[in-house]
């Protein structure tokens, strides 16, 4: 048997229900599709040729007056927040992060040999907006094909 005190408790349902919505809808993305999606700044140099992950590996990245480097052991990294490889048994990508220069000297030494030694000029970063354009800075990333720099 239908009653008020259901029709009372069925009302106060749809308004619990539909108060996220309604702070949503007040808060600050108005008319906006934003999302919460994450992404970094950087550049990902593809070498020419791999390079073998056994032993000690060097990377050293010279960008707008500051070093940065990076010591691998059998393919490992230490503790190195700018950079990020593929994994495998050979280097073939770094990722340079949070930094976006428009040139960069690239070295690489294996078991104390340099491997890779070579500048990569006039870097072009392409914009990506996750969140959507409005929502945030979006980021700046770009890919360099070293061979095509050689």
């Amino acid at each position: 048997m239908y009653s008020l005190r259901n029709s009372i408790h069925g009302k106060r349902l749809a308004l619990w229900l539909l108060l996220p919505g309604l702070a949503l809808s007040v808060s600050g993305c108005v008319g906006k599709e934003c999302t919460l999606l994450d992404c970094l700044d950087g550049v990902q140099l593809k070498l020419a040729e791999s390079v073998s992950h056994e032993g000690e590996l060097l990377v050293t990245i010279e960008a707008e007056g500051e070093t940065s480097s990076c010591a691998l052991t059998d393919g490992v990294p230490g503790n190195c927040p700018n950079f990020s490889f593929n994994e495998g048994s050979s280097l073939r990508e770094i990722i340079f992060m949070n930094r976006t220069p428009k040139n960069l000297h690239l070295r690489i030494e294996s078991n104390d040999s340099v491997v890779v030694d070579q500048d990569v000029n006039n870097i072009v970063y392409k914009r990506s907006y996750p969140n959507g354009e409005d929502c945030d800075s979006g980021c700046a990333f770009a890919e360099v094909d070293l061979r095509s720099q050689m």
